[in-house]
């Protein structure tokens, strides 16, 4: 019944497998048998098996790429060229898109007992 409600609120439902080692263990196989029943249709473009190396490059990195099967997901197209993302980690990153000004995140607040120079 929760599936069939997310389904009907059009919920996306990605599936990670993440394994301590490059070949599958007994609990890795286990692990996406009970997973991958939960993930969106078409399963091969929501769920992955990949090694704790790999998360940053095969998925962390792919949130914001439109070629991606999560970022075409995630991330909606503004037109037909450009797919914006709502958060740049870093200043370079946001300068290799033509879409995005770079705003320098600031602090609210000092917590630090030797001041915050930098804080406007």
């Amino acid at each position: 019944k929760a599936q069939q409600q997310l389904r009907q609120e059009k919920v996306i439902v990605f599936g990670v497998v993440m394994r301590r080692f490059t070949q599958h263990t007994y609990q890795d196989d286990y692990a996406e048998l009970r997973l991958k029943p939960l993930v969106t249709d078409p399963k091969k473009d929501h769920f992955m098996n990949l090694q704790l190396e790999e998360i940053p490059s095969q998925l962390l990195d792919k949130f914001c790429d439109p070629s991606s099967p999560i970022g075409r997901s995630l991330v909606p197209p503004v037109d037909s060229t450009h797919f914006p993302c709502a958060t740049w980690g870093f200043q370079d990153e946001c300068n290799a898109d033509r879409y995005c000004e770079w705003k320098q995140p600031k602090l609210s607040t000092c917590d630090s007992p030797t001041g915050c120079p930098t804080l406007n």
